[in-house]
């Protein structure tokens, strides 16, 4: 189908995402960010008319997430957006996890009802490091070559947050984090 953004006096962008809380400890030892995320949509502009009801489609959809699950990340990947305008370097994600494909099918769904382009066909969980403009993904892939892989990092998953302009929105919350559903 055709997505038409709106206006841009009217348009903001939505990416839901997951957020992961590093164990301190070890992300502090393994270097990571603080704050580290997992893409489960495409970014993608939306009608700030839309926006209430995106966030609601996400936690009834995600209202019976599955319980927090720890996550692994090992090993780096260089990925390039779909325009070519930003290459990245990023944590791969263990390809396996169950959790992180029911979220992402649950994002797509939401994305659906609001006639928002789907994630990827065959997506590449990963946590994203460090970015460079343009598509320098050969430069990107010469630097992660430079320097030695960090060790496994297992990071809790406890929420997922959609966020709409730069306004981040809970729409998942782990039960041990305050309560399912988000708010």
């Amino acid at each position: 189908f055709a997505h038409h953004p709106p206006s841009s006096s009217q348009a903001v962008h939505y990416a839901p995402e997951l957020q992961l809380d590093p164990h301190l400890a070890t992300a502090a030892a393994a270097g990571a960010p603080a704050h580290l995320h997992v893409s489960l949509s495409r970014a993608a502009p939306l009608a700030h008319a839309a926006a209430t009801a995106l966030v609601r489609s996400l936690r009834d959809l995600l209202v019976d997430a599955a319980s927090p699950f720890d996550l692994t990340l090992a090993g780096l990947a260089c990925f390039t957006n779909d325009a070519g305008t930003q290459s990245f370097l990023a944590l791969g994600a263990a390809p396996a996890c169950a959790c992180v494909r029911a979220l992402v099918r649950a994002a797509d769904d939401a994305a659906s009802l609001a006639d928002l382009p789907p994630f990827h066909a065959d997506p590449v969980p990963h946590a994203s490091l460090a970015w460079a403009p343009g598509g320098e993904r050969c430069a990107v892939v010469a630097a992660a070559a430079a320097v030695p892989s960090p060790p496994p990092l297992t990071v809790r998953v406890t929420r997922v947050e959609c966020r709409i302009g730069k306004r981040p929105h809970v729409v998942w919350r782990a039960e041990e984090e305050g309560g399912g559903g988000g708010g």
